[in-house]
């Protein structure tokens, strides 16, 4: 994807076609989840009572450390479409689509996406340009949609009793000792040179950071994340100086996607996730070039 960064960088991204991207991302997710799952449950037909099912096996088999974290990029698109001034057909999809990925998210039990779909939440209702009033009714209505789709999948379903014990569970105290026992296997000097990109291969220690750490040390696992850590908080700059705000909020959030999802897995090389990370980088760059093309 390397490619797709440099194009957008040069080619640059205006305001409409960051609102076109997220359009085609929020019409996707619904259409995905619900394909998703009918290859994995392998039963009934593609409508929203797969959902149903999905509730009632508590989420089982699906990858709720792969799939359901892509599934934060477009709740993110969705989020900054209803803060900008958008048409009702569009708020509608809007609507809908965040429900289904709020519900998707939700049975699925991945508490990483829960929490970042939060976190995106609360930064636009408190940071972007929308008023306080429209902001209420806006996602007032966001979930009296999300809460009428919810008792209508889970009409006379028994809710899996495994769904709520991992909620009540809380942090998983095991993921930290795993992080713990990826690094003790390093020698003192691989942790600058890396123990070799073959040393890990499989899933290892459930944390990017750590595995790059392991495969060539801590300068190159840096000079890695370095792109988007510089442009993230290049990124937050921009909208503590409320500059085009919105957008930055947008944009910053998209390149947390990556930064964030790299504690707990590794989406630059997955297959649902690794297009995202990569186009949120390529996004950050072409907005900026947009706006210098646009004040020449």
């Amino acid at each position: 994807y390397v490619p797709l960064v440099i194009y957008l960088s040069l080619r640059g991204i205006t305001k409409e076609e960051l609102r076109n991207i997220s359009i085609v991302a929020i019409v996707i997710a619904p259409i995905s989840i619900l394909s998703y799952l009918l290859k994995v449950y392998n039963e009934g037909a593609l409508s929203l009572l797969l959902l149903s099912s999905m509730a009632e096996q508590g989420g089982a088999n699906i990858e709720y450390n792969s799939y359901v974290p892509y599934l934060t990029f477009p709740f993110i698109c969705a989020i900054y479409l209803l803060s900008l001034r958008v048409g009702s057909l569009f708020k509608a999809i809007c609507f809908f689509s965040l429900s289904i990925m709020s519900i998707f998210i939700f049975l699925s039990s991945s508490r990483q996406s829960m929490l970042l779909i939060f976190i995106t939440t609360i930064l636009f209702f408190n940071f972007d340009s929308i008023s306080k009033s429209k902001k209420i009714i806006v996602y007032s209505l966001a979930a009296l949609t999300l809460f009428a789709i919810y008792s209508y999948i889970t009409f006379d379903v028994q809710i899996n009793k495994n769904l709520i014990s991992k909620y009540s569970a809380g942090a998983e105290s095991n993921r930290f000792f795993i992080w713990q026992k990826g690094l003790s296997l390093l020698e003192w000097h691989e942790y600058l040179i890396g123990a070799g990109l073959s040393s890990v291969v499989a899933s290892g220690p459930h944390n990017d950071f750590i595995r790059w750490t392991q495969r060539v040390g801590l300068i190159f696992m840096i000079i890695s994340f370095l792109p988007y850590i510089i442009a993230l908080i290049k990124s937050s700059i921009r909208v503590l100086k409320k500059e085009d705000r919105t957008h930055y909020i947008f944009i910053s959030l998209l390149l947390l996607f990556t930064i964030y999802h790299s504690l707990f897995g590794y989406p630059r090389e997955d297959v649902y996730q690794s297009v995202y990370c990569f186009l949120g980088l390529g996004l950050w760059l072409g907005f900026n070039k947009g706006l210098i093309l646009k004040r020449l």
